[in-house]
């Protein structure tokens, strides 16, 4: 690496040493860190409350919604919504009373699938921020031909789908899902 770019402590040997280890490579060099990427300004949730997250799935979705909602930064928007059998609920999952609204809420849906549309039609609001988009669902809706073919049809907006399991499994798999590992 360029000289000027040594850590202090490099400098500290004495001048063989030095010569030796910027020889054998063994130095060690300040590096920039490359830009990151700015996330989206928002995050956008679609828990589902079908059949299949009855009772304990429920709560273990629910409790990665919060997970995700505690990873993002201060000041980020976050929008959450039920998946009802023709509609799309607001949810405020940091507020008690509608969070024991959405863990009483029962539907006989078997996926989200029917509800994609709408959700992907809520991200393109204009008014609001751009948001990275996650529908969680149980693991056997990710499964589901049917709930396969309407996340394809539902297109780019949806940016990843988070599965839990009864037993306490998570996996997080970014859309396109295909056969790679989540």
């Amino acid at each position: 690496g360029p000289l000027d770019r040594l850590l202090l402590s490099e400098l500290a040997h004495d001048d063989l040493t030095l010569a030796v280890r910027v020889a054998l490579n063994e130095a060690l060099y300040l590096r920039r860190e490359p830009l990151r990427r700015e996330p989206p300004a928002g995050l956008a949730l679609l828990l589902d409350s079908g059949v299949r997250l009855w009772g304990v799935p429920r709560v273990l979705g629910t409790a990665a919604a919060l997970a995700l909602i505690a990873g993002t930064r201060p000041g980020t928007t976050v929008r959450a919504w039920r998946a009802c059998a023709s509609r799309l609920e607001p949810i405020q999952l940091l507020h008690r009373d509608s969070l024991i609204q959405h863990l009483a809420a029962l539907e006989t849906t078997a996926h989200v699938g029917a509800q994609l549309p709408a959700f992907a039609d809520a991200l393109a609001d204009p008014d609001a921020a751009p948001a990275q988009a996650i529908v969680i669902t149980h693991h056997d809706a990710l499964e589901d031909p049917e709930f396969r073919r309407a996340l394809a049809a539902a297109g780019p907006a949806i940016g990843f789908v988070a599965t839990v399991t009864r037993e306490g499994a998570f996996e997080l798999h970014a859309t396109p899902c295909s056969s790679r590992p989540p």
